[in-house]
């Protein structure tokens, strides 16, 4: 395998069969090797029968809720790995797996950061720190989630920056990470996250961040 087609998605609950399947056969249609998946909703009870629907590996950072948190990684059965560990805390708010990929070593990271500012700083200066001591290699780092937060001026509308969004930009430039979108797309404007009240705070708080190449 030459390269690897990575995703994430905040699927704001995987409870419903129908949606799983749904999201399975994206995956397929669009060649999805590696998906990070935030707010799964999936708690340890349920984690079989959550997992029948993906043709492939889904690994878990349990919730304990019905109805928050929750993140997982799927990855694809066209992918030939290896998992050397896996590392979870115990909100449904991290994981991290390393693994060995084509005699490469990556740790492939999926996180959800909390709503509330003053928490989401709190919580990223943790996982940062969290994922230095559990990383097989910072060099190869896949870090993709919700993170609630925009770093980019024109990745917001009608939004001033908080500063976990600013704490942000500073932590992957400290680690060497890139942004994959604005690497492709530069100053691009992009929306992830449409403000369901109308107020037009629209703005892009999912992120894939890659190693610096």
């Amino acid at each position: 395998m030459e390269s690897l087609k990575c995703m994430t998605l905040n699927v704001r609950a995987l409870k419903a069969r129908a949606k799983r399947e749904t999201l399975n056969r994206y995956l397929e249609v669009n060649k999805v090797h590696i998906a990070c998946f935030q707010e799964t909703y999936c708690s340890a009870e349920f984690e079989k029968e959550f997992n029948k629907e993906f043709n492939g590996s889904v690994y878990h950072s349990f919730t304990d809720s019905n109805h928050s948190r929750g993140v997982c990684i799927l990855i694809s059965d066209d992918v030939h790995y290896n998992v050397i560990s896996k590392h979870c805390d115990t909100e449904g708010r991290m994981l991290a797996l390393n693994v060995e990929i084509n005699e490469k070593l990556f740790t492939i990271v999926s996180v959800y950061c909390p709503n509330r500012e003053a928490e989401r700083i709190k919580f990223m200066k943790y996982m940062f720190k969290w994922i230095e001591e559990n990383a097989i290699s910072m060099e190869n780092v896949l870090l993709g989630g919700d993170f609630n937060c925009s770093i980019y001026k024109y990745d917001r509308k009608h939004q001033n920056a908080d500063r976990s969004g600013k704490f942000l930009e500073q932590s992957v430039k400290k680690y060497n990470l890139v942004d994959v979108w604005k690497m492709f797309y530069k100053d691009t404007r992009c929306v992830t996250y449409i403000d369901p009240s109308n107020r037009g705070h629209d703005s892009r708080i999912y992120f894939f961040f890659i190693p610096e190449v």
